[in-house]
């Protein structure tokens, strides 16, 4: 099943794992509500 947003969920995945890595910096510096 092919995602329309992400067609390479192996990237997405990544990034996604790179952006919780990072979400600790960034995120919640921004102010987004840190889940990780």
């Amino acid at each position: 099943m092919k995602n329309k947003v992400y067609p390479d969920f192996d990237t997405a995945v990544v990034m996604y794992q790179t952006v919780l890595h990072l979400c600790h910096l960034d995120l919640e510096a921004l102010g987004y509500p840190v889940i990780c």
